[in-house]
């Protein structure tokens, strides 16, 4: 199985470990707070209880997930299937329904179309595109590759 890095930009990068720290930081808050917070004062004890465990759990599950994305995304080609992992969601694609290969070079980023009309984006690092799409042709040889090439645009200086 040849494993391909998801390249995700450098602010989708920076935002998720800021949710992190941010996890992190509420993760802290909520120990202090059930530290200097008399629980058994409380009316109903339920609330409390109820509280904490929500906030708690989405702490850790949400920094669990984000670290996740940020260590365990790729893409794979593993015989006839084309997986998708992002985290710990995986989607798996089968490789005879994919029919065409479309690289677009004004945003490098590779869109996989599918019998079915539906498709996905694929950004992966610059240098594994052309070991990609290979590796996708070489499972597929039904695939149709096609590149969208940089558009010259005239100078702004003739509308002058």
């Amino acid at each position: 199985m040849k494993k391909f890095k998801y390249k995700f930009s450098k602010p989708i990068t920076a935002l998720s470990y800021v949710a992190c720290a941010l996890c992190a930081v509420g993760f802290i808050f909520n120990i202090l707070s059930l530290i200097y917070r008399d629980v058994s004062t409380a009316k109903n004890l339920a609330y409390p209880i109820i509280q904490y465990t929500l906030m708690f759990g989405v702490t850790v599950f949400l920094f669990i997930v984000l670290i996740s994305m940020l260590i365990n995304s790729y893409y794979a080609i593993k015989g006839d299937k084309l997986i998708s992992c992002f985290g710990i969601i995986k989607s798996k694609f089968e490789i005879s329904d994919i029919t065409t290969l479309l690289l677009d070079r004004n945003t490098n980023k590779l869109t996989v179309y599918f019998k079915n009309n539906n498709f996905i984006v694929i950004k992966i690092r610059d240098e594994w595109q052309s070991e990609f799409i290979d590796a996708m042709c070489e499972a597929n040889k039904q695939i149709e590759f096609s590149i969208n090439s940089k558009q010259n645009t005239p100078d702004d200086t003739e509308n002058k």
